[in-house]
């Protein structure tokens, strides 16, 4: 089964959020997936917030790997 995850669900994940984080450590990584809207909607956030290079990288970062570490 692969799991899709909503900007509200990977927003909290990058906030280290220990349920969500919890939650998703028991997925397995390769069937976890952030869709293209969930990423532009992150990178919007991050431009838009007072820690934009930091907010990147964190978005930038869960981007690339199918597992979230804040």
């Amino acid at each position: 089964m692969r799991y899709v995850l909503d900007t509200n669900i990977a927003a909290a994940a990058l906030n280290a959020h220990p349920k969500v984080l919890s939650r998703l450590a028991t997925l397995p990584s390769d069937e976890v997936g952030l869709p293209l809207l969930a990423r532009g909607e992150l990178l919007f956030g991050a431009y838009n917030s007072t820690r934009v290079a930091e907010n990147r990288m964190k978005v930038r970062r869960c981007a690339g790997v199918s597992r979230f570490s804040p």
